[in-house]
């Protein structure tokens, strides 16, 4: 029986899908039906193009730090301005 399984996921695709819910608005899901969209195939390619963009923009965050902490090394100046400098979050009472 597995292994009958396993044959139709191979040969229909399906073996690195997930079956899961989604709540969607009534009338955004009335319009899609209305237009034959698939919304599995919709939302999977929606969502691949969105994890591509936070991970491009995740990776030049990573290329700028990388570059800053480069040019930053060794200033004592840069280093001062990246220290707190602000005032203490939990102050004490004056002393008596």
């Amino acid at each position: 029986m597995m292994k009958r399984m396993i044959i139709y996921q191979l040969i229909y695709g399906e073996l690195m899908k997930a079956v899961t819910t989604i709540r969607i608005n009534k009338e955004l899901l009335a319009k899609a039906q209305q237009y034959g969209i698939n919304l599995s195939k919709t939302v999977e390619n929606l969502l691949t193009i969105y994890i591509q963009g936070i991970e491009q923009n995740y990776m030049q965050i990573e290329q700028q730090n990388k570059t800053l902490s480069t040019k930053q090394k060794g200033s004592a100046e840069t280093m001062r301005f990246l220290e707190w400098t602000g005032g203490d979050l939990n102050p004490r009472p004056p002393e008596c």
